[in-house]
């Protein structure tokens, strides 16, 4: 797993363990510029800032912009990546950790014939073994190795109807809202959040 929250982070020692720093490094402030390049749209209904996460210019771009900053444009970037954090800090990951469970708990029941076909009644020994699910439809799919030409030897058509009975359960997830769960989550905590059409 990955630590979220990188400039966030960087506060913890000082506010939470009381380690007293009270500055900067140069390898710091390069940390908060390279984390929190963003562009203020500039547009968006009153009391809203729109603003999105720079894709410009590589790191090496962004460290030499960060040694001629603004003491104002720092504390501006510090501000929009802490209040961008918020986010990954507050959210309810056990919550969309149980959603998705449940939804390889029905793909398990709704795909077990298929996948008991293809890979005998041992193919998940354990609950804890249900994210491999995801890696033998995949596998039985993309024809891979030994299983695929087994399969082709016997002329079944299996793959296709394993794949359609995986699609069911995550169309059926999406019917019943649960898809737009992470959404509404972000909802109830003040962020609203609009998709760009491409």
């Amino acid at each position: 797993m990955k630590p979220i929250a990188n400039v966030s982070q960087m506060f913890v020692d000082r506010y939470c363990n009381g380690s007293g720093q009270t500055g900067f490094t140069e390898t710091d402030l390069g940390r908060i510029l390279a984390q929190g390049m963003w562009d203020n749209d500039k547009k968006g209904e009153e009391g809203f800032i729109s603003m999105s996460r720079s894709r410009k210019g590589t790191a090496k771009k962004r460290w030499e912009h960060s040694r001629q900053v603004t003491a104002a444009e720092l504390l501006e970037t510090l501000r929009n990546t802490i209040q961008s954090e918020a986010v990954e800090m507050s959210f309810d990951y056990l919550m969309l950790h149980r959603v998705c469970w449940g939804m390889l708990r029905f793909a398990k029941e709704a795909c077990d014939a298929h996948l008991r076909k293809l890979f005998g009644f041992g193919y998940l020994e354990k609950e804890s073994q249900l994210p491999f699910l995801v890696g033998y439809i995949f596998m039985a799919v993309m024809n891979t190795d030994r299983l695929g030409k087994q399969i082709v030897e016997k002329g079944e058509a299996v793959k296709s109807n394993l794949l359609m009975c995986a699609a069911e359960v995550v169309e059926d997830m999406i019917d019943t809202k649960s898809g737009s769960i992470v959404h509404k989550k972000l909802a109830t905590q003040g962020f609203q959040i609009e998709f760009e059409e491409d």
